[in-house]
């Protein structure tokens, strides 16, 4: 949750505020909420720390309906929207409605089980990068360095043509290994960036959680939860790499062959 900035109580507008007055919109010192608490029109008012939410979103217009700039006072159940008491006998006219505190127990409730989900496909790819991050390229390079040991302890007898022979074989091997190396990297950096999405929605909707106003609250989640919906689906582990096959008979063949043609030579 975002920290507020230090600010005069609304009221007294001598002391730094404390509080924070959802319904009235105002910042409170504890002075000012004691007297505002023994006003009985404004007894049932939403009252939170003002260090544990941001202003930004409280005093932005989330909590206020477009069309008739009035507080949001109820749902519609027609139209999965907030609405306010002259949307009642206006564009909402003979929907079925109910209070807002209806409905965000079962919203919270859907952000909490979306927030677990995300954690643990948070985790899968984690498990998922660290296993690439390992077996790939472990094997690619295990397979690799198999290959040039059998090329070079090929070509070891001979002396120029080997050495030839054994650098051609060598630089195929490598940049082999290169190319697939570059695959697994961009499947990580890919993976990556998928994660970094999993993280920030994870981190938005686990601050929109701690939002105590009921309405602030819906709004911020219905936007965070169009989110969750456009994540990109979690890679598949990809196949192994592939290195290519040292035929040892045919190298020894050509090496052969060019003792041969040198012996023709001869």
């Amino acid at each position: 949750m975002a920290q507020t900035s230090a600010q005069k109580c609304y009221i007294c507008t001598d002391k730094y505020s404390v509080f924070y007055c959802y319904d009235c919109q105002h910042a409170l010192c504890a002075v000012c909420r004691e007297r505002h608490d023994k006003i009985p029109a404004v007894s049932g008012h939403t009252i939170t720390d003002i260090n544990g939410i941001d202003l930004s979103n409280v005093n932005s217009d989330k909590s206020r309906c477009v069309t008739h700039e009035k507080e949001y006072l109820y749902y519609c159940a027609k139209c999965s929207d907030l609405i306010c008491g002259k949307c009642v006998t206006s564009s909402h006219k003979g929907h079925s409605f109910s209070e807002i505190s209806e409905i965000v127990p079962g919203k919270r409730e859907a952000a909490q089980i979306a927030l677990q989900k995300l954690k643990s496909q948070i985790n899968n790819i984690s498990s998922l990068k660290d296993s690439v991050r390992a077996k790939h390229t472990e094997k690619l390079h295990n397979a690799s360095h198999q290959n040039i040991a059998d090329i070079i302890s090929t070509c070891d007898d001979l002396e120029t043509f080997i050495k030839s022979k054994r650098d051609i074989k060598k630089t195929e091997v490598e940049d082999n290994e290169s190319i697939e190396q570059q695959c697994i990297d961009q499947f990580l950096k890919n993976t990556d960036r998928i994660h970094d999405q999993y993280v920030q929605v994870l981190t938005e909707l686990q601050n929109v959680l701690c939002e105590k106003h009921d309405t602030t609250f819906y709004k911020l989640y219905t936007a965070i939860d169009k989110d969750i919906t456009c994540l990109d689906d979690i890679p598949k582990e990809p196949t192994f790499p592939t290195v290519p096959f040292v035929d040892k008979k045919m190298l020894c063949k050509e090496i052969l062959e060019y003792i041969q043609s040198k012996t023709d030579m001869r």
